[in-house]
């Protein structure tokens, strides 16, 4: 991981974390980033993600979103996605994850201002993801819905202890993350 201050706001301080898919720990990567992300705790995540492959990459998103850590939503590549015919509904992305979302083109230095200024402002004014619950009543009456808050309510004091976000940790244990497990201390 390398940190550096952001150009003419010499308070703030950026931390580039090792590029990764998901926040299970299977790969050094994944540990790096998800260590610093729960344990630091950063007052924003801005979310690079390869705007040709958006599908692989929002799974990340989703599980950064229940962290409730303030987040942009940077589209990169957005030259390459939209030379080869794509496109992609900016505001309606920003409307259904609840995040600004910000096409830009790191190779070509386009949008990156544009990506600053809404990092620096949800990251000053806190301004949280909004909350996508996809465990609906289609859901075979809501099942996963039902068992993911009630593991909420059983590890509540547990994920307060340990300063990890609730319903983040209860969805890992739902798919039995041992680490998170042992950080829950649920055996005390």
């Amino acid at each position: 991981r390398k940190s550096g201050a952001i150009r003419n706001n010499p308070n703030t301080e950026v931390t580039d974390l090792p590029g990764i898919y998901s926040m299970s720990p299977y790969t050094s990567e994944e540990i790096v980033t998800r260590q610093f992300i729960i344990g630091e705790k950063p007052t924003g995540i801005i979310n690079i993600v390869d705007a040709t492959n958006i599908e692989r990459n929002l799974y990340l998103t989703m599980q950064l979103m229940e962290l409730d850590t303030p987040m942009v939503l940077a589209l990169n590549m957005m030259d390459e996605m939209r030379g080869n015919g794509g496109t992609v509904r900016i505001n309606k992305m920003e409307a259904m994850l609840g995040i600004p979302v910000v096409p830009i083109s790191a190779a070509k230095n386009e949008g990156v201002d544009e990506l600053v200024d809404h990092a620096l402002h949800v990251a000053k004014y806190q301004e949280r993801p909004g909350r996508m619950d996809f465990c609906g009543e289609e859901d075979h009456g809501g099942a996963v819905h039902r068992c993911i808050h009630g593991i909420i309510h059983l590890i509540e004091d547990h994920a307060k202890a340990a300063g990890i976000p609730v319903r983040f940790a209860a969805t890992k244990l739902v798919e039995g993350d041992q680490r998170i497990e042992a950080a829950l201390k649920l055996d005390q």
